[in-house]
């Protein structure tokens, strides 16, 4: 985050026109963001983000040297926290799993709407203000390793791994989870599980057995089931709705 209080915004496309017009054309000062940083290719961003930090990512999946999906996996492995925004003109199936599994925030699909992008970055910057909150207010360093497993193992996502994750024991960060977030994990997995489904079948319009194997859900009956249970609305029917981010 800058001294101003925005966050660190960096793009990357290997686009020229799709660059100009992410920088130029949406209004990133209102919604609390400031670009540091414009790139046509992964290997560019990753030398960047590592050198000087950035708190959002808006990436295209394909760019030459080093595309979305190896850029966002060099920085989970290096353990930076970066929250990754998907950009791209393919809706592949298998694109949006492996975001997923690895901790996307969001998936925009080219070409970007302005509403969907001002309703994604402007949740987004919520999010991450009140993780930042919580640091600051709950100093439990285990709340946010927890956190970041679980964004990036959606599908099979356990208290006892996150614990692992995290150097606790489970029932002690069961304790701590429910104390600090005012939820238990199994509800925090099934929101983070159901907010990601929303996205998944509004902007890249996947099959719902395809959502349900993604999010870890054996079969679509109980995916359907537990959707319901959150939107109050089934799949079919949330995205005939097109009110996702609404």
């Amino acid at each position: 985050m800058t001294e101003s209080g925005k966050l660190r915004l960096v793009i990357a496309d290997d686009e020229q026109v799709s660059r100009s017009g992410l920088e130029e054309l949406f209004p990133w000062d209102d919604l609390g963001y400031k670009i540091t940083g414009v790139f046509r290719n992964g290997w560019e961003t990753l030398r960047h983000i590592e050198q000087f930090g950035a708190d959002v990512l808006l990436t295209d999946i394909r760019m030459p040297v080093m595309d979305g999906l190896s850029l966002l996996r060099s920085l989970r492995e290096k353990g930076i926290p970066t929250a990754v925004v998907f950009l791209s003109g393919y809706t592949e199936f298998e694109y949006a799993r492996q975001g997923v599994f690895l901790g996307i925030r969001d998936y925009l699909v080219k070409p970007v709407k302005f509403d969907e992008l001002v309703n994604i970055f402007k949740n987004l910057r919520e999010t991450l203000e009140e993780h930042e909150n919580s640091r600051e207010i709950r100093p439990e360093g285990g709340m946010e390793k927890m956190r970041q497993y679980v964004e990036a193992h959606l599908k099979n996502a356990s208290l006892e791994a996150a614990a692992e994750a995290a150097g606790l024991s489970p029932d002690y960060a069961s304790r701590i989870f429910h104390k600090y977030s005012g939820v238990s994990f199994a509800d925090y997995l099934y929101r983070q599980r159901m907010r990601h489904a929303g996205a998944l079948l509004c902007r890249i319009g996947m099959r719902i057995n395809d959502v349900a194997d993604i999010l870890g859900y054996d079969n679509a009956k109980n995916f359907s089931r537990a959707f319901h249970r959150y939107y109050g609305v089934k799949p079919s029917d949330y995205r005939k709705s097109g009110f996702y981010g609404k």
